[in-house]
């Protein structure tokens, strides 16, 4: 894979995590006003195992983004 193409392969693939996080940030949101009403042991766990994989899912952004930049990316700064 060349270089042009695997920096397309981050940015789709970061964009597509990035387009999760956010409808999971969304679905959470939501969930935490129904929660208000809502205070049982099963709608917890379900809000909890949401957030769970919206934090997995925003680490996994912060690894690819990580990946995708080039060796030499912090050369410029010194």
């Amino acid at each position: 894979m060349s270089t042009s193409q695997e920096e397309e392969y981050w940015d789709v693939v970061i964009e597509d995590m990035q387009s999760r996080h956010k409808e999971l940030d969304k679905l959470t949101t939501q969930l935490e006003k129904k929660r208000e009403a809502d205070r049982s042991t099963d709608f917890k766990t379900e809000l909890q195992e949401l957030k769970k994989k919206k934090l997995m899912l925003k680490d996994n952004i912060k690894t690819a983004q990580a990946h995708h930049w080039p060796d030499n990316a912090l050369d410029s700064l010194v």
